[in-house]
């Protein structure tokens, strides 16, 4: 018998005649994760290159964020306000809400 042949029935053997299944398929799984990332976060994030759905989504979603903080500091500009006085909140699911102090509340834009 051929080396990988033997040892599969050493495996066989050790572990008292009980067939082990085939865990080749794991290996593309170990290499698509930083496991030591995910132990260290408590989050399996799979590595780009992986999967191209996700990294397409992930650039969207970088992209979505780099045209919202572009706007906040228009917002900023137009408003007058300071870096920490124009921030976007989240209240309960409504995300990127605009949240300004009074004294800027009479330079809002009529289009806001």
């Amino acid at each position: 018998p051929g080396c990988d042949e033997a040892r599969r029935e050493d495996v066989f053997t050790a572990i008292g005649g009980a067939s082990m299944p085939d865990l080749t398929a794991l290996t593309a799984m170990e290499a698509a994760f930083d496991w030591g990332a995910a132990k260290a976060s408590g989050r399996i994030e799979p590595a780009r290159g992986v999967d191209a759905d996700l990294d397409a989504a992930e650039d969207a979603l970088a992209s979505a964020d780099a045209n919202l903080a572009s706007w906040l500091d228009t917002a900023r500009a137009t408003l007058g306000g300071h870096k920490t006085d124009v921030v976007f909140v989240s209240a309960n699911k409504d995300t990127h809400l605009v949240e300004l102090p009074d004294r800027l509340a009479g330079k809002i834009p009529s289009p806001w």
